[in-house]
């Protein structure tokens, strides 16, 4: 068989890799083919004890949950943050973040508003300044809030902060840079590391790790570690596996949707 009639029975998906210079060992392409990232993620996961299972499809309806809820409040994907841009420091702060303080300066004026009604007369010139400061600051951070929401460190504050409040025994959460292009962060969750291996970095001697990281797409996505490390297409895992492959779990009930505020 001729390289032209060869070539043509392979899929394209396989020629684009076999036509990639220097990728055949992450491809697998090196003697023999490997599975797909993905498919390998997913065998180790179906691998790990049922609880693991149970507690990672727990996690992931929580994650589907707020990423859609963010979506249908304006948040944007594959935001890019104008580093350039003069900036305040509330402009560098995660939206969910501006949101608390937010709340907690809108509690501030409530309680000042409330204490001024009655005021102590020693203490009542303290209380007015205390209380046009709290305005002050408030307004400042709704200002902040008012730009557009979706960059990577909202997004991954936000996957942090939400599944890091059904605090997790199987599964543990950090936040991981990329190595390559395009240098942005996500939220690691990886499950508990063999007795030999230190528990420090994610990697082989982990048993599996998965990248809970809606910043490109705006949607629920879940990456195997080191392809979403290295920028491999291949390592997306489908989000039907975490719907429908996982033991069943308690129902997680879906939060009704809030404003953000600003």
């Amino acid at each position: 068989m001729t390289k032209g009639s060869w070539s043509q029975t392979l899929p394209a998906a396989l020629l684009v890799l076999l036509a990639r210079p220097g990728r055949a060992e992450e491809t697998g392409l090196s003697g023999r083919l490997r599975e797909p990232p993905a498919v390998a993620a997913q065998a180790a996961v179906k691998a790990l004890p049922d609880e693991a299972q149970v507690e990672l499809f727990t996690l992931y309806a929580r994650y589907n949950d707020v990423v859609s809820q963010r979506m249908d409040e304006g948040w944007r994907a594959g935001l890019i943050r104008d580093e350039g841009a003069k900036a305040s420091q509330d402009d560098t702060l995660p939206a969910r973040q501006l949101e608390a303080a937010i709340h907690g300066r809108e509690a501030a004026i409530k309680t000042l508003t409330k204490r001024l009604e009655t005021p102590d007369p020693a203490a009542e010139a303290r209380l007015r300044r205390e209380l046009e400061d709290a305005q002050l600051r408030l307004a400042s951070l709704r200002r902040a809030l008012a730009r557009s929401k979706g960059n990577c460190l909202d997004w991954l504050d936000l996957v942090w902060a939400e599944l890091g409040r059904l605090k997790p025994e199987q599964w543990s959460i950090r936040d991981r840079e990329r190595t390559e292009r395009p240098f942005h962060t996500g939220a690691v969750l990886c499950s508990p590391p063999s007795s030999d291996c230190p528990d420090s970095e994610p990697g082989p001697c982990r048993q599996v790790c998965l990248v809970f990281d809606p910043w490109q797409r705006g949607q629920a996505d879940v990456y195997e570690f080191g392809a979403w490390d290295r920028g491999n297409a291949f390592g997306r895992v489908p989000a039907d596996f975490f719907l429908h492959e996982l033991p069943e779990p308690e129902p997680v009930r879906r939060r009704s949707p809030r404003s953000s505020g600003g």
